[in-house]
């Protein structure tokens, strides 16, 4: 039975999750549809938009779970932020992958120090999937940032102190961390925003793509298993889908 499929959030136009997506799921050998949908209003389109399998959630889709979901996994109640609906017997299940996301795209990497840049859904994740880390965060929302400091017990610290972490993760728009970045920095830096160039002025750079790929593993593991069971040969299946945003260029 073909799976109906689809990514929702505004703006959605450059979005690649359905390139990576039917990829992987060609390879599983499912047959899907999977389309993008510009969205801004969750409960509203729902209302007027049915028969799907599974939907993948982008900003500002992320917090519009509530009253929509029947239930929540743990990563969604602990970062507030669900990326992946899941239709089930019961309804929707709300699922957040952008924890597991980050958390294989920094696993190879060494560090003693990491700040944090933002304070909306997918800083949040950060915050979760860095746990049990003392945790240097900044945004320019204070009211958020007093918020976030206290829930995940980050250290709230001015811009210059964030940037000179050994591992630096953006969750900030795309137009305002060029502006930051004014002098070379000793650390790493993971851009959640795959879409921009990466950024001069860290020694290294993780892209966003990491990221997006394993989120969306992570909600293929749940689509096609039932379950967060990883996959056979996962490695050979990420390739595929990294081969995939090369071949769409």
């Amino acid at each position: 039975m073909t799976k109906k499929l689809a990514v929702l959030g505004s703006p959605i136009e450059h979005s690649l999750s359905p390139v990576i997506q039917l990829t992987a799921l060609k390879s599983l050998g499912l047959e899907a549809t999977f389309e993008k949908y510009e969205v801004s209003h969750l409960q509203s389109w729902l209302a007027s938009h049915e028969g799907f399998d599974a939907l993948s959630l982008t900003m500002p889709l992320k917090e519009q779970y509530l009253g929509i979901a029947k239930a929540t996994d743990t990563f969604v109640d602990k970062a507030l932020s669900a990326n992946y609906l899941l239709m089930t017997q019961s309804g929707w299940v709300a699922h957040n992958t952008d924890v597991f996301g980050i958390n294989q795209a920094i696993k190879h990497l060494q560090f003693k120090t990491v700040g944090v840049l933002g304070t909306g859904a997918t800083a949040r994740s950060a915050l979760v999937a860095l746990e049990g880390m003392e945790v240097k965060l900044w945004g320019r929302n204070q009211a958020a940032l007093g918020d976030l400091t206290f829930k995940y017990s980050a250290i709230s610290a001015d811009i210059e102190k964030v940037l000179d972490c050994d591992l630096v993760i953006s969750t900030l728009p795309a137009d305002i961390l060029p502006e930051l970045v004014s002098t070379p920095r000793p650390g790493v830096l993971l851009d959640a925003v795959y879409s921009r160039p990466s950024p001069a002025g860290f020694e290294g750079y993780v892209s966003g793509i990491e990221m997006l790929i394993w989120q969306a593993i992570g909600q293929l593991r749940l689509l096609v298993n039932g379950s967060f069971q990883p996959f056979e040969n996962e490695q050979v299946l990420y390739q595929q889908m990294k081969s995939s945003l090369e071949l769409a260029e």
